[in-house]
């Protein structure tokens, strides 16, 4: 019985600990890590079980242990080791899905800092934030997952929603048209993109993005009539035209000559010209992320890189980028033509997610474990300040101009003036 116990205890041990181990070596089958990212990612990125693989190592052990005391007792120990082994994944699960996005961090009250004020003071109405976009007129869109997208104006005094036909369907990511003004909203678990007509936050249409090779979508861009999508699983990049919702070109990362193991769409950005810079990883045992610059018109990697660390978010400045990293406090500044790492920068611990004021050259990012959103200033390569937000922070967005950073989070959503915020900051950084 002991032998038994044991082994089991191994295995529930090994499945919590697994993500990091994939993260880290890259030696693990990205099917299962994949299946992992796909528990976790609809809930948000900040909420990652990588994050979290030690605490549940306990909370698994624990569950063992005492079921292996108990079991001495009861007639059927094994069947009571295997329900605790049970009761234990399924209390994880559980906290991935609803406790982890609404958890409330220490530190102090971020909207009472200079510059920063709430969006909406009533942030229980909107649910769980997940994503933000800023229209050219100041027009607000939050994705809050089940509980609808919202059209914030003058502070909630306007809060119109727009709500899918079912209840289990979910708004993860917001993006806005340049041209037409036109919402587009994903729905990253059933692989959906709401159209969304932006006067009345009226759904007009839904199209599916998922492809023959994955139904994980993590992020959206757009460029023109197309509309691009990134995957997790397998990792790769599809674009759509946005008229008709037929896919017209697609590309499997794990397809690509050359490249060794691929586990993740991290996220994209589509430049000017219509390229787009994505992010997967990792991309050798030794750590490192992918950077793929895509051509537009034959949808194929025209250049690749490799990024030490493994990369959460990327952020354009210009001709440049900042990939950011899961484990190391560092964003790390690659040239976008050449795709060839340029510096190291000082960013938040496990940033997931980024933003760049271009007209103040700052770099933002926020930690997904302590909710610190530090600034950092590009041309001198030194941190301006550092804040705890007080929560989980799923998305950070500035607005077109580059004067406000918007910042959805946990505990509410905020609008910072960027100038302001930081002018402030000369004696305010946090330790």
């Amino acid at each position: 019985m002991s032998a038994g116990l044991a082994l089991e205890f191994a295995v529930l041990l090994a499945a919590v600990a697994a993500p990091p181990l994939i993260i880290r070596t890259s030696v693990l089958p990205a099917r299962i890590y994949d299946a992992v990212y796909w528990l976790t990612i609809p809930q948000g990125a900040a909420c990652s079980i990588i994050e979290h693989a030690p605490a549940a190592s306990a909370v698994a052990a624990v569950f063992v242990i005492a079921a292996a005391r108990l079991g001495r007792r009861l007639p059927f120990p094994r069947l009571a080791a295997r329900t605790a082994t049970a009761v234990a994944i399924a209390t994880l699960v559980a906290y991935q899905h609803y406790a982890a996005p609404r958890i409330v961090l220490s530190g102090d009250d971020f909207s009472s800092l200079p510059g920063v004020k709430t969006v909406c003071p009533e942030a229980g109405r909107l649910g769980t934030v997940r994503d933000i976009a800023v229209s050219d007129e100041g027009t607000v869109w939050i994705a809050s997952g089940r509980a609808g997208l919202f059209k914030v104006e003058n502070g909630c005094a306007s809060l119109q929603r727009a709500t899918a036909a079912s209840a289990h369907e979910s708004f993860d990511k917001a993006l806005i048209h340049p041209e037409t003004g036109v919402v587009y909203a994903l729905d990253s678990r059933a692989a959906l993109v709401y159209e969304v007509e932006p006067e009345k936050a009226r759904i007009i249409r839904t199209f599916s993005v998922a492809t023959d090779w994955s139904r994980a979508p993590t992020e959206i861009g757009l460029h023109g009539n197309l509309l691009r999508a990134i995957y997790s699983g397998l990792p790769g990049l599809a674009e759509f035209e946005i008229d008709t919702g037929e896919q017209a070109g697609g590309l499997r990362f794990t397809r690509e000559p050359g490249v060794g193991f691929r586990a993740g769409g991290w996220d994209m950005l589509t430049l000017s010209g219509g390229e787009v810079v994505a992010l997967a990883g990792p991309a050798k045992k030794g750590g490192g992320s992918w950077v793929v610059r895509v051509d537009p018109y034959s949808f194929r990697v025209e250049a690749s890189a490799v990024s030490l660390g493994t990369g959460g978010a990327l952020a354009l400045n210009d001709k440049t980028a900042f990939v950011t990293s899961v484990f190391e406090p560092v964003a790390r500044e690659i040239d976008i033509e050449r795709l060839r790492a340029r510096r190291e920068l000082p960013a938040a611990s496990g940033a997931r997610v980024a933003a760049v004021s271009i007209p103040n050259q700052v770099l933002f990012t926020t930690g997904s474990r302590d909710g610190k959103l530090v600034s950092t200033d590009i041309g001198s390569v030194t941190v301006l300040r550092e804040n705890r937000v007080g929560g989980k922070v799923f998305a950070l967005r500035t607005d077109p101009k580059g004067k406000e950073l918007y910042i959805a989070a946990s505990n509410g959503v905020f609008v910072v003036d960027i100038d302001q915020y930081l002018k402030s900051g000369d004696t305010a950084v946090e330790k």
